[in-house]
């Protein structure tokens, strides 16, 4: 797995992001089954979150979702899918030391649509809250974006904070994967 975007995070613009290689190697594997059985999977990001550097190091799926069934992501749906896996969560020996941190989404394509900041909106209100979205490309490599609410606290498809890497497939990650959210829109006249 060839990656690389390391950078000095600024309080104001910029935040850091480390993923654990376990993290990468599990999502990887999601990303797989997701494109094998072309369904979208969602889930919960938990992690540490510090003013600069967000480390994710676990995650937890929602039950099986199905993008093309109106039914599976609707916002009510969805949201008792968030509800039920935070109070399991608090007894997972797994990530129950860790935080809350984000969510993830694995499907085909890559982006952030009105349907993911209505839910980012509804159960993520920090800076350091991220949203995760992993999508294949050419059925080998995968996309790994990662979007923050911009430094006035804004998450809309015009401003944000965003990372963006791509993961070469075939190989594991062997160490943590770190990455820099840069600002998109009013945060880049700061």
């Amino acid at each position: 797995m060839s990656i690389t975007n390391v950078a000095k995070a600024s309080r104001h613009t910029s935040a850091g992001i480390r993923l654990s290689s376990q993290l990468v190697n599990r999502l990887a594997v999601e990303v797989q089954r997701s494109a094998q059985a072309r369904s979208e999977i969602v889930g919960l990001l938990f992690g540490l979150a510090e003013d600069d550097l967000i480390h994710i190091q676990s995650f937890k799926s929602f039950p099986k979702t199905d993008r093309n069934s109106s039914k599976s992501l609707q916002p009510e749906r969805l949201d008792e899918f968030f509800r039920v896996l935070l109070i399991a969560s608090r007894t997972d020996r797994e990530v129950s030391a860790l935080g809350l941190i984000g969510w993830y989404s694995v499907r085909a394509s890559g982006g952030l649509d009105q349907s993911d900041i209505a839910f980012h909106d509804r159960h993520f209100p920090r800076l350091t809250d991220v949203a995760l979205i992993l999508s294949s490309e050419e059925q080998v490599d995968v996309l790994l974006e990662v979007y923050a609410r911009s430094a006035a606290g804004l998450l809309t498809q015009e401003e944000h904070r965003r990372g963006a890497l791509r993961l070469s497939g075939g190989m594991q990650a062997a160490g943590p994967i770190e990455m820099t959210l840069s600002a998109k829109g009013s945060d880049e006249r700061l």
